[in-house]
C-alpha cells in the first residue's frame, strides 16, 4: 500500500476529528513531509481535506467522493468488513486477488471510484467511469465445494437487486445467472473468481466483484453498450427515485433540490456573470455530493445483505445453512424474469432455442429444448428470444 493510501486510511479511520501531521507521521513511521505530500496528492484527486493550524488534518464528508466513513455510517456497527477505498484502480477484482494472495483476511472489501480495466464474464470489459457507479470486490474464504461456487454469485445478484429496491424504490429483476436489470436494461454485472483445492475439490478463496451503474454518464454509454446498458437512476442528475425508498432518509439539507433549480441555459459559460457561474458550480458540487451519498448508502446495503446471506449459507450449522439457502433460492427464483419465456441458451457450446422452465434448488436454469428434452444448466448464458 502506498504512502498516500495509508494516509487516506488513517484520515478515514479518524473521520470527524482532526489529527496532526506529526501524529500521522509517527503512526505510519514516515516523515511529516511525506504526510504533507500525500495530503497534497489526495487533494489533487478530489478529496476534501481540511487543515487547521495546531489541530491538523480532517477528511471532509462534504465532497462528492466515496469514503469508508460515509459507507460505514450506513452499516451496523458490528459489521466485520475492512473497507479500502481507491480513487482509481485497474480492476477491483484484480486488486482484491492481489491482496488475497498477500494474505488479506476474509471480509476485505475494495471499493473504487473508477476502473481503468474493469472486466466482466467471458473476458468482456466493464465500463467503469468515475462518479456514476459502484465498483467493489469482496474477499471471501468459504468452505464450499466447487460445484456450489456459483452460490456466491447468485447471493450477490440477489443482494444487489434487493438493495437497489430498498434504497431507491426502483424495481430490480435478475437474468440468470448474475445480471440485475432495471427499466428493462442491465444495470449490474457480477464476476466471481477464485482458487480451488484440486485434491479436495473445495473452493479456497474467492473474490466477488460487483459493478453497478447508478447514474448514466453525461456523455452516454459507449456505442457497443447503447441500448443494452442502463442505470438505476435514469438521469445523470438524478439522486433518488420517485418512489419512496426504504433506506433511512438523508440528513437535513441533503435532499435533492427542485430539478428546475438546475442550470438549463445553453449559452456559453462566458456569458454568465461571475456570481451565476459560482452558483452553478456550487449547485453541481452539491448534486455530486448528494449522488455520492446515494452510492454510499447503496454500497452499505449491498454489503450488509450479501454478508448476512453469505455467513448464513456457509454456516457450520447445517440446519441454518439449509434454511438460509432455501430462502435465498425462493427470493432469487421470484426475481428471475426469464422463467416461462423463450430464450436462447448456450448448451454444450451451441446456441439453441429453448423455454426457461425453472430455477432448481442448485440455482441451475431448467430449460426445455425444442425436441422436448429437459436440461439443467449449471453455468453459461441465456438471453430472451425476441423472435
Amino acid at each position: 500500500m502506498s504512502t498516500k493510501e495509508r494516509v487516506l486510511r488513517t484520515l478515514e479511520e479518524k473521520a470527524g476529528t482532526h489529527v496532526s501531521g506529526e501524529d500521522i507521521a509517527q503512526e505510519l513511521g514516515i516523515s511529516r513531509n511525506s504526510v504533507w505530500k500525500a495530503v497534497t496528492a489526495l487533494r489533487r484527486e478530489g478529496y476534501q481535506i481540511d487543515a487547521v493550524t495546531n489541530r491538523g488534518y480532517a477528511l471532509s464528508d462534504e465532497g462528492g467522493l466515496l469514503s469508508a466513513s460515509r459507507i460505514r455510517a450506513f452499516l451496523p456497527p458490528d459489521t466485520p468488513l475492512a473497507l479500502s477505498i481507491r480513487r482509481k484502480v485497474d480492476s477491483t477484482n484484480a486488486e482484491a486477488l492481489r491482496r488475497a494472495a498477500d494474505g488479506a483476511p476474509e471480509g476485505t472489501v475494495i471499493v473504487a471510484e473508477e476502473q481503468t480495466a474493469g472486466r466482466g464474464r467471458r473476458g468482456r470489459p466493464f465500463f467503469s467511469p468515475a462518479g456514476t457507479g459502484i465498483y467493489l470486490s469482496i474477499i471471501v474464504r468459504p468452505h464450499l465445494h466447487a460445484d456450489r461456487a456459483h452460490f456466491l454469485t447468485c447471493t450477490a445478484a440477489l443482494a444487489c437487486a434487493e438493495a437497489i429496491e430498498a434504497c431507491t424504490g426502483v424495481e430490480a429483476s435478475i437474468k440468470w445467472v448474475n445480471d440485475v436489470y432495471c427499466h428493462g436494461r442491465k444495470v449490474t454485472g457480477i464476476l466471481t473468481e477464485g482458487s480451488f483445492d484440486l485434491e479436495g475439490g473445495m473452493l479456497k478463496t474467492a473474490v466477488v466483484g460487483i459493478g453497478v451503474n447508478v447514474r448514466p454518464p453525461r456523455e452516454g454509454f459507449p456505442a457497443d453498450l447503447a441500448g443494452k446498458a442502463g442505470a438505476i437512476l435514469e438521469s445523470p442528475d438524478a439522486v433518488t427515485s420517485s418512489r419512496k425508498p426504504a433506506c433511512p432518509p438523508s440528513p437535513p439539507g441533503a435532499h435533492p433540490t427542485d430539478p428546475g433549480a438546475h442550470p438549463t441555459s445553453t449559452r456559453p459559460a462566458t456569458s454568465l456573470s461571475p456570481r451565476s457561474l459560482a452558483h452553478a458550480e456550487q449547485g453541481q458540487a452539491a448534486a455530486f455530493a448528494r449522488a455520492s451519498e446515494v452510492r454510499c448508502r447503496l454500497i452499505a446495503e449491498i454489503l450488509k445483505r450479501y454478508w448476512t446471506s453469505y455467513q448464513a449459507i456457509t454456516s457450520d450449522n447445517p440446519e441454518l445453512a439449509a434454511a438460509s439457502l432455501s430462502s435465498l433460492h425462493e427470493r432469487y427464483r421470484n426475481r428471475c424474469f426469464l422463467l416461462g419465456k423463450h430464450v436462447i441458451a448456450h448448451v454444450d457450446g451451441v446456441r439453441v432455442r429453448a423455454k426457461a422452465l425453472d430455477i432448481d434448488d442448485s440455482f441451475r436454469l431448467v430449460i426445455e429444448l425444442p425436441d422436448g428434452h429437459v436440461r439443467a444448466l449449471s453455468y453459461g448464458e441465456a438471453t430472451m428470444d425476441c423472435r
